[in-house]
């Protein structure tokens, strides 16, 4: 039975068991409330709470899943509880819940966030690292059997229990460096099934496993886990994103038509060329792609992401030159490390005429426009679906209006932001977005005034890198 099927059949098993539970309206998630909150913490030594809100959607999808978690952990010493913290006001206060919902483990009464994947299957495992020992002790050939049925990338120190070897492999499991992986050391020979004393084996679901037989250090053998242990490639999501973010690791994004074996090919062609320097990943999502700045359009195509001062940075494949393939690919991915590749700008077609008194800026003549350095010009960054750019749309008109003669310097330009990109420079982060670019600092200078006409009309004024003749009369 494959690693893949297990975890579908132990989730669809589950799953049903959860439906007839909900059917019945019995539930192992206990309710709380503001008033039996606190003694429910104080009394659990583990006790995992969502903060939910019964109208929120978010919360409803993870309804089933939390379910599951509840089951899971039947008869343990992890309690799974709830409290609509949209009516136990005091709770949400005291727990700072921001948003819903929010997932926190309570142990010995210290909360810990829980920001990972809301599936089941990351949560049971999440939980268990932090409520279990850094390493399992195997001593029986029971014990052997089950750890290696999970489904998981599993970590083992084979190690006399009294030996020095034996604190350092306790040191590198307590560093919690490894809590993606499930660890375990043996002590008993008789149980080492083939492996040798004082190694540490990777057992990566149905591969060979890779074996540590260098110098026993803690630091070295925590590198080495965290550089062979991942798989090569892995499906684009929020674990392979979090762990480029938390490590600073580029990550490549390979976006393809459908998952395959011709989708592993390509993109482990280009991941062997890069391993322990950047991460690499696929996904099917051609939205996802267009989101993140490509076209959307041309697949296969590929997406370099890296983090500058905590922010991710994108480098577009150029999908108007040639085709994306393994060694396309690796000269990529080799040009965007460097900071030399000229990636794709995504852009509406350059109007034939542009004779309105707001300028329509597209991907293509932005910089032209913009970064002209005889003009000062105000943009307006909008989406099309945005109420309050539909808002504002008769009054950015009407000032492209009031200034179209007044000052031969000033150009008003608007620019769907959802349709063409725009130099990473600029800070977008919700629409519309107005920033005023004058001849003299095309840094530029966001806007955060009230959007009324005559708000606009005076900042213009005021930030305009020439005086504007005839203001008064505007």
């Amino acid at each position: 039975m494959t690693h893949f099927f297990k975890v579908f059949l132990i989730a669809l098993l589950f799953s049903t068991s959860v439906i007839c539970d909900e059917e019945t309206g019995s539930s192992e998630v206990l309710e709380l409330t503001d008033e039996s909150i606190t003694d429910a913490i104080a009394n659990n030594k583990n006790i995992f709470i969502e903060f939910y809100a019964p109208w929120c959607g978010h919360c409803k999808r993870l309804a089933p899943d939390y379910e599951i978690v509840a089951s899971f952990f039947k008869d343990s010493d992890v309690v799974i509880a709830k409290i609509d913290a949209s009516t136990h006001n005091q709770a949400a206060g005291t727990y700072e819940v921001k948003g819903f919902p929010t997932l926190k483990l309570f142990t010995d009464g210290k909360p810990i966030d829980y920001e990972g994947e809301r599936g089941s299957m990351s949560m049971i495992q999440w939980i268990k690292k932090k409520t279990g020992p850094a390493t399992k002790h195997l001593t029986t050939s029971e014990e052997v059997t089950k750890f290696f049925s999970e489904p998981a990338i599993r970590v083992v120190s084979y190690v006399a229990s009294d030996s020095d070897n034996h604190q350092v492999w306790q040191n590198v499991a307590s560093s919690r460096k490894l809590e993606d992986f499930e660890l375990a050391h043996i002590s008993d020979e008789s149980l080492f099934n083939g492996q040798s004393k004082d190694n540490v084996v990777i057992f990566r679901f149905d591969e060979a496993p890779i074996v540590y037989n260098a110098k026993y250090d803690a630091d070295l053998i925590a590198a080495w886990v965290l550089s062979e242990a991942y798989p090569l490639i892995d499906e684009l999501g929020p674990k392979i994103w979090t762990r480029s973010q938390n490590s600073k690791t580029p990550l490549l994004a390979v976006f393809v038509k459908e998952v395959n074996e011709e989708t592993f090919e390509l993109t482990k062609a280009v991941a062997k060329e890069f391993k322990g320097k950047v991460l690499t990943s696929y996904s099917a999502s051609g939205q996802l792609a267009e989101r993140w700045g490509a076209s959307g359009k041309v697949i296969p195509t590929a997406i370099f992401v890296k983090w500058v001062n905590e922010e991710p940075k994108m480098v577009i494949y150029n999908e108007e030159g040639v085709a994306f393939d393994a060694q396309t690919g690796v000269a990529f991915v080799n040009e965007a490390t460097a900071g030399t590749y000229q990636g794709y700008k995504k852009s509406e077609p350059i109007p034939a005429a542009n004779d309105d008194a707001v300028k329509v800026l597209v991907g293509k003549n932005f910089e032209e426009i913009v970064f002209d350095k005889e003009k000062d010009v105000f943009v307006e960054f909008y989406a099309p679906w945005c109420g309050h750019c539909k808002k504002l749309a008769p009054v950015w008109d009407e000032l492209g209006e009031i200034f179209e003669d007044k000052a031969s310097h000033l150009v008003i330009a608007k620019l769907d932001a959802t349709a063409n990109s725009y130099p990473e420079t600029i800070d977008v982060k919700g629409f519309p977005t107005l920033i005023f670019f004058p001849a003299d600092n095309k840094a530029g200078i966001p806007y955060n005034e009230e959007r009324d006409l005559d708000s606009l009309k005076q900042f213009v004024i005021e930030h305009a890198s020439r005086p504007i003749t005839g203001k008064e009369d505007l």
